[in-house]
């Protein structure tokens, strides 16, 4: 049962769950619904039992998960939800932690009290982003954040965490006056720390963009993504074969043409980037599939590519080894080339899942004169993604 001093805990947390839907670092987010989702969250955590609390945001943190996925335009059910299912139960232990420590400790200051659930929200947001195979692209307060410029700043000294901090902390303090468990000077304290801190933020971030520009100079840079026609073309191939086993034994003589006519697309749309002036050209992840045996064959076609002169490409692949033990690669194909002293070589890593040495072996890769694998991470992007339009200097 409920407190008897909120028994509308349950519209809190409906209140909540919508607002969380549109907060989780996807296409259709809403800046201040992450700032609110928390308040409401944790007013319900904070007033229900532990267990239900518990409960009731890690159901609203799996639902986010899978409005995640569907909004991404991936599939909601797909291996990929327990991972996010992982992402968002780590995210409920900030809940857990506030509904048992901060009611004692502001006991002795609720202005402490108050700094529990966003140390503790920003903890959990780095064990994902090191642990995770996947980074911190789920789950992010911060990335809710990006058009806000003059707060991403911030960044430029405590990361994306110090953004994630602000949000998280902005609940605990509303609930803390909400609560009226402080007295009335305590509760005031509460409000203009938080409000001088977030204005002493907004301020110097300001400052920052509006004085000190950055001083390196810039690149043009381009996305680029194959045509919905060469995609549909490739997926209808793709969807005759029910799992990836099977397309990892079927005939190359009717996958490799498939696979080849968004390759041929992504290639001539850098090209046709290069040309306008890019100099870094990015394709989307896993944007590039390719038979095992046509990987090396892809990297050359790429290194000699009259774009790989004049900029740098980073892509992601998957390699399927026809006939045999599947085996899957989500590197970073580079191709670079120094405008001083031409091709360069870099040796790297990269990630390899197989079921056998022999797949192993065939999924290996291997360096060449123009061209490396490197590999990536979808919070690596993220977070170069958003200091670059927050304008932090590297």
């Amino acid at each position: 049962m409920l407190r008897r001093d909120d028994r509308l805990g349950y519209l809190w947390l409906a209140i909540g769950a919508v607002l969380s839907l549109f907060a989780v670092h996807g296409r259709w987010d809403i800046p201040i619904a992450a700032w609110l989702s928390c308040v409401f969250l944790l007013r319900f955590v904070r007033t229900s039992p532990v267990l239900l609390g518990l409960v009731g945001a890690w159901v609203v943190g799996a639902v986010s998960a899978a409005f995640w996925l569907y909004e991404s335009g991936l599939e909601v059910v797909d291996p990929t939800l327990l991972l996010c299912l992982s992402l968002s139960t780590v995210l409920v232990t900030p809940y857990l932690v506030y509904r048992l420590v901060a009611p004692r400790l502001a006991v002795i200051s609720p202005l402490l009290a108050t700094f529990v659930f966003p140390l503790a929200r920003v903890c959990c947001e780095y064990l994902n982003a090191l642990f995770s195979p996947a980074g911190n692209i789920f789950g992010s307060l911060a990335a809710t954040q990006h058009g806000n410029l003059p707060l991403l700043q911030i960044a430029a000294i405590t990361g994306s965490y110090g953004v994630s901090f602000l949000i998280a902390w902005f609940a605990a303090a509303a609930n803390t006056v909400w609560e009226r468990a402080a007295t009335q000077a305590q509760s005031r304290t509460v409000v203009v720390a938080f409000i001088a801190v977030l204005i002493a933020v907004h301020a110097g971030g300001g400052i920052r963009l509006a004085f000190f520009p950055p001083s390196a100079s810039t690149v043009r840079v381009a996305g680029v993504s194959p045509s919905m026609a060469a995609v549909a073309h490739r997926d209808e191939i793709l969807r005759r074969y029910s799992s990836f086993d099977e397309l990892a034994n079927a005939e190359p003589a009717v996958l490799r043409p498939a696979l080849a006519t968004v390759n041929d697309d992504l290639l001539a749309a850098s090209e046709r980037e290069a040309v306008a002036g890019a100099k870094i050209i990015v394709w989307p992840e896993a944007g590039a599939g390719t038979l095992a045996e046509d990987h090396a064959g892809l990297m050359a076609r790429a290194a000699r590519s009259p774009s790989a002169t004049t900029s740098t490409c980073t892509s992601g692949s998957v390699c399927s080894a026809a006939g045999r033990p599947t085996c899957g690669t989500r590197p970073s194909l580079s191709i670079l080339r120094d405008r001083w002293s031409g091709p360069t070589t870099r040796r790297a890593q990269s990630r390899v899942w197989t079921s056998s040495p022999q797949a192993t072996e065939q999924c290996r890769p291997s360096t060449h004169r123009t061209a490396s694998w490197l590999t990536s991470s979808a919070s690596t992007l993220t977070s170069q993604g958003s200091r670059a339009r927050a304008g932090a200097r590297a």
